[in-house]
């Protein structure tokens, strides 16, 4: 209890957007995560964090036990051995698994590690060996953030404009007097990618913003590895670790203390909403990580009344915030967000076949 009192009279004094730089151990990156779930007299108690806590969610050992023993520690979550995931019991309690995975870049002589999420539904094989263990073999492989994606992947791709124009960077593209970029506020970042893509598209900052505690320690970790990736060289890491921020927390609060505060240099220019869409009945043309991130929200958004009240309080928020624009992804078919009681209607829209982009001018 004494260190959790330490570590959180540290961390609320920091300058919660800057991105980590350790590459020991992740404690003080989850603990600054949990912070903003728990009451300043709180005093860390179980009441406090279980507002943050996925009751589906464990924490399955592996290679590396410090970085392991934080997670579970400090978000309060089971451990299981991996052979344990084959019991009826595990299965039947747990929907996804966080790990600890290896991360390697042998161009720059990164030998480090991922904190990665893993579906537990239909995802393992499972033998017994002579032993009388169980072999686990994963189907897939765990997903984890990675904002220094391989060239060959198709996010990469699209971050180098192999693949034509891209519709969100047309869509936060800001009107002339920016010649440095803009300053973007991501209030829903999720796992980052949209954030990544508006911050190579030649953003000056982009700050995101994420309320789910899994989610948060997920991007925290990737901009760990991402400023690792800097200090030894890498170009790409160089040039976006700047750009890049990140704090844990609702969007709407880190946008009322901007306002409180009229810090002019950290004002965003532009607000990027990106809603969680709700479930598509066709799960197979839903993404791997899209469907991991749609398990992990779904129970801050099962209310549908609540989720609209959010949303539109979010929209109103965003709009009271922006300098020049407020952008919001959504379904090509949806509703504007907020639907007819929001009196300010989206100026223009960008389509593609499945998603759009509605655009409020300021």
């Amino acid at each position: 209890m004494k260190i959790h009192r330490v570590l959180y009279s540290i961390l609320t004094r920091a300058l919660v957007w800057l991105p980590f730089r350790s590459n020991q151990v992740s404690r003080e990156t989850v603990a600054s995560v949990v912070t903003f779930c728990s009451d300043t007299n709180a005093d860390w108690d179980e009441g406090a964090l279980s507002r943050c806590n996925h009751q589906n969610i464990c924490v399955v050992n592996g290679d590396f036990p410090g970085p392991t023993e934080d997670l579970v520690s400090i978000l309060r979550l089971p451990l299981v051995r991996r052979d344990e995931l084959c019991n009826v019991e595990t299965e039947s309690t747990f929907s996804q698994a966080l790990s600890i995975v290896s991360y390697q870049n042998t161009a720059f002589g990164i030998n480090d590690y991922a904190i990665a999420i893993q579906s537990l539904q239909h995802e393992f094989e499972c033998t017994r060996s002579k032993k009388s263990r169980n072999n686990v073999k994963t189907k897939t492989k765990p997903f984890y953030v990675d904002f220094c994606p391989p060239l060959s992947s198709s996010l990469r791709r699209r971050i180098s404009g192999e693949v034509g124009s891209d519709l969100l960077q047309k869509a936060i593209s800001p009107r002339k007097g920016f010649p440095n970029g803009a300053i973007i506020y991501d209030l829903t970042a999720g796992f980052g990618q949209d954030a990544l893509l508006m911050a190579t598209a030649g953003a000056r900052r982009v700050y995101m913003v994420e309320r789910d505690p899994i989610v948060a320690v997920m991007l925290q970790d990737a901009l760990r590895r991402l400023s690792n990736l800097a200090d030894a060289g890498d170009n790409f890491a160089m040039d976006l670790s700047p750009r890049l921020s990140f704090q844990a927390g609702d969007g709407r609060e880190v946008v009322r203390k901007l306002l409180a505060e009229k810090d002019a240099s950290v004002l965003p220019d532009i607000v990027y909403l990106d809603p969680m869409f709700p479930a598509r009945k066709k799960q197979a043309s839903v993404k791997k990580n899209m469907q991991i991130l749609h398990s992990l929200l779904e129970t801050q958004t099962g209310d549908s009344i609540l989720r609209q009240r959010d949303e539109l309080e979010l929209l109103h928020t965003a709009l009271e915030a922006a300098g020049t624009k407020v952008v919001v992804k959504r379904p090509v078919h949806a509703s504007p967000l907020g639907g007819a009681s929001v009196e300010q209607k989206p100026s223009y829209d960008i389509r593609a076949p499945v998603n759009r982009w509605d655009v409020y001018l300021k």
